[in-house]
C-alpha cells in the first residue's frame, strides 16, 4: 500500500524552479546596486580632466572586465557584478585612491578616496537590495505568479 501525496509535482516543479528565478531576480539587484556605487564614485571622483571619472565602468554577470581596469581584465562569475576604474589611458587609479609617494620623496600625493567611500555609503543598501530580491523570487514562486 503506498501513500500519494497531492501537490508533489507542483512542489517538485517549484522547488526546481526556485535556484534560477533566485539568480535572475539577485543578477537585476546585483547590476542595479553595482550602477548605484559607480554613480557614486563618479561623484566622488576627483577630476582633472574627466578621465578617471569616465573610466569607472560596470562590467555585468559572465562579461570580461576592461583590459588595463584596477584588478586587470577578468570574467566576472554569474552571480557576480564588477566595478573597476581605469583603462588603457587612466592606469592611476589604485594612486589616486590610497595615495603615493611618487620617486619616495615626501613631496608624494595624498590619499584622494572616491572608490571605497562610494562602496561603503552603498553596503548596507546593497545586502538590503539583495535580500528583498530573493524574498520576491521566492514569493513569485510559491504564490504561482
Amino acid at each position: 500500500m503506498g501513500v500519494k501525496i497531492q501537490g508533489l509535482e507542483a512542489l517538485r516543479a517549484k522547488l526546481k524552479a526556485m535556484p534560477e528565478a533566485i539568480k535572475a531576480e539577485v543578477r537585476a539587484s546585483l547590476v542595479q546596486s553595482a550602477n548605484e556605487i559607480a554613480d557614486t564614485a563618479r561623484a566622488l571622483a576627483p577630476v582633472d580632466d574627466g578621465d578617471l571619472k569616465d573610466s569607472i565602468v560596470v562590467t555585468e554577470p559572465e562579461k570580461l572586465t576592461p583590459l588595463y581596469s584596477s584588478g586587470g581584465s577578468h570574467k566576472v562569475g554569474d552571480m557576480a557584478v564588477a566595478v573597476t576604474a581605469g583603462n588603457s589611458a587612466v592606469r592611476y587609479a589604485a594612486p589616486v585612491e590610497f595615495g603615493h609617494d611618487g620617486d619616495g620623496k615626501p613631496d608624494g600625493a595624498a590619499p584622494r578616496p572616491f572608490f571605497w567611500p562610494a562602496y561603503r555609503s552603498k553596503k548596507k543598501r546593497i545586502r538590503n537590495r539583495t535580500a528583498r530580491a530573493i524574498n520576491k523570487a521566492a514569493k513569485k514562486i510559491w504564490s504561482g505568479k
